[in-house]
């Protein structure tokens, strides 16, 4: 498949990569029956055709021809992934492509929106003429699974937390739309609160109580004393 790309290199440049993909390599006779049985081939997380770049340097790195870099940090705020950014920006054949979610403020999130200018970490402002893409790749789950997941689980409290405000406001609106059409006593209570703020929670548990011996019958005959004798 795509014959005529087989030529292009890739690489990755991540340390916390490289840590990871160590311990895959070392514990994948502890994975599932697929990777198992590709032990029986080769390490499937030994990649032939990716090369770790343990060491780079930006300004000595041949790029002349094309070549695919997967490097972090992935907000493009500093590292590797923000040098080759600095100076792939500008060329409109080359492109970026954000694999996950993007913190606002950030420049991977702020090249989203497609600016014409970016300023690169020496200060410097050059136009934007590479292309920008975006991609849901992340360990994170997305607003639907989100939604899917409370749906399922039918909670009576949501407490939404750890994600950015405008998004967590987006759920919970459509959390509170979709279960508008309960009756009150049995829509759950959904709230958004912010960091350090204390939420309380108010839980309602069913009792009961066994009664035996001469207290039933005198529940059965309230108008009999247990205490008097009947002789």
């Amino acid at each position: 498949i795509h014959s005529h790309l087989h030529h292009i290199p890739l690489y990755y440049a991540s340390r916390m990569a490289s840590r990871a993909l160590r311990v895959y390599q070392t514990y994948a006779n502890m994975m599932n029956a697929r990777i198992r049985a590709q032990m029986d081939i080769g390490n499937p997380f030994s990649f032939t055709h990716i090369r770790n770049l343990k060491s780079i340097r930006v300004d000595d790195f041949d790029d002349r021809g094309p070549c695919v870099v997967f490097a972090s940090p992935g907000m493009l705020q500093s590292g590797v992934s923000r040098q080759l950014f600095d100076r792939w920006a500008s060329d409109e054949k080359n492109g970026v492509l954000i694999a996950g979610y993007a913190v606002e403020h950030t420049l991977a999130k702020e090249i989203m929106n497609a600016p014409r200018e970016v300023v690169t970490m020496d200060g410097l402002r050059q136009p934007l003429n590479c292309l920008v893409d975006y991609v849901s790749f992340s360990a994170h789950v997305d607003f639907m699974q989100n939604r899917t997941f409370i749906t399922a689980i039918d909670p009576k409290h949501i407490i939404l937390v750890h994600g950015q405000k405008d998004e967590m406001g987006r759920l919970k609106n459509a959390l509170m739309l979709q279960h508008k059409k309960l009756p009150q006593h049995q829509r759950p209570t959904i709230t958004m609160p912010p960091n350090n703020q204390e939420v309380k929670l108010k839980f309602t548990r069913r009792r009961s109580a066994k009664v035996m011996g001469r207290l039933v019958s005198a529940d059965s005959n309230p108008n009999t004393n247990p205490n008097t004798n009947p002789n």
